[in-house]
């Protein structure tokens, strides 16, 4: 239960939206609707160095952007320790990620809802005009061939590779 990791004292916001990443530090949502929208780009979507940033989602989650770590220098030995960046996304639902996304940093965790009901998933690419937010078997050549590159992990009850590089 990653969920129940979830610091004390954590606030918790309605909202639907989210601007990554605003500094360390837990962040807990139970968006209205059911699902947050997390938007990425080179501004909102990087993770400076040193930041351990984590969100709960009390639902869904969409990605419609990358989110990454700023500087791999502390890969190569030449910044400390200190300087390696975290991000956690936890979600007790399913974690959307928009056909754009082409990579994420982190670790992303979709576990089910107490209800059982269809949860705890994570989509590779999801077409946001489905209720179902899966594109068809044969359109998934055509609107999902842009490569994920994840450096870290996926855990979830199934993850669907949804992705058609190289076709």
């Amino acid at each position: 239960n990653y969920f129940a990791q979830m610091p004390a004292g954590t606030s918790n916001s309605p909202a639907s939206f989210a601007f990554v990443f605003g500094g360390n530090g837990a962040q807990e949502y139970t968006p209205a609707g059911g699902t947050l929208r997390l938007y990425g780009s080179p501004f909102f979507g990087t993770i400076g160095n040193g930041v351990r940033e984590a969100i709960y989602v009390n639902g869904n989650v969409e990605i419609s952007g990358n989110i990454t770590y700023a500087n791999h220098n502390w890969d190569n030995g030449s910044d400390p320790i200190d300087n390696i960046p975290s991000f956690y996304l936890v979600a007790t639902g399913n974690i959307y990620i928009d056909s754009n996304v082409s990579r994420l940093d982190g670790v992303y965790v979709a576990q089910p809802k107490p209800s059982g009901t269809d949860s705890g998933d994570i989509y590779t690419c999801y077409n946001s005009g489905t209720p179902s937010h899966r594109y068809a078997v044969g359109s998934i050549f055509g609107n999902c061939q842009n490569q994920l590159l994840v450096n870290g992990s996926f855990v979830a009850q199934q993850v669907y590779l949804d992705r058609s590089f190289g076709y």
